[in-house]
């Protein structure tokens, strides 16, 4: 409840949604991954493989970093952060004990540790690194989220607590 930690690849579904929400992919798109991506000139990372021609659920399958590059550099961050909020990402629970709150990679983020965001930043938060890091309940209720067609549930620790003989004590 207290540590926090780098979501890495398993925050790129979030990213799927939010471009998906905003209009800036549909299902079929597709974004041609050629290893490295070159859209900034400062700024060059590489994906893991060479997927040509990828379109969501295939990039999520092979967790291709160039899509998701590209997708979270269409979206920005601003609009990245919105949406994670609603999955319950660097937010609080709500869960009956003391908890951290988690970091979303942001400017709102980068300006409370005296720094600035970059716009190849985005690129880095649009795959789950950068200043990303959240709690492993946080990552069960966007998890959740994401498996309940977009339903966020409250966490807690404990639904009720029966007997042997199943009867709610």
């Amino acid at each position: 409840f207290s540590g926090t930690y780098a979501p890495g690849s398993t925050f790129k579904p979030a990213t799927a949604c939010v471009g998906l929400q905003l209009g800036k992919i549909t299902p079929t798109d597709t974004i041609y991954c050629s290893r490295k991506y070159t859209y900034y000139q400062d700024y060059q990372p590489k994906c893991l493989g060479y997927h040509r021609h990828t379109n969501v659920v295939r990039a999520i399958s092979v967790s291709c970093n160039y899509f998701f590059y590209e997708l979270g550099r269409r979206c920005g961050i601003d609009k990245l952060n919105e949406y994670c909020k609603s999955f319950g990402l660097g937010v609080p629970t709500g869960v009956e004990i003391s908890e951290a709150n988690g970091i979303l990679a942001g400017k709102e983020y980068r300006k409370q540790i005296g720094s600035y965001w970059n716009d190849g930043d985005t690129l880095q938060a649009a795959i789950g690194q950068s200043d990303n890091t959240f709690t492993p309940l946080q990552l069960a209720v966007y998890t959740s989220t994401l498996a309940n067609s977009g339903n966020r549930y409250q966490a807690h620790l404990i639904k009720e607590v029966k007997d042997y003989s199943l009867k709610t004590t």
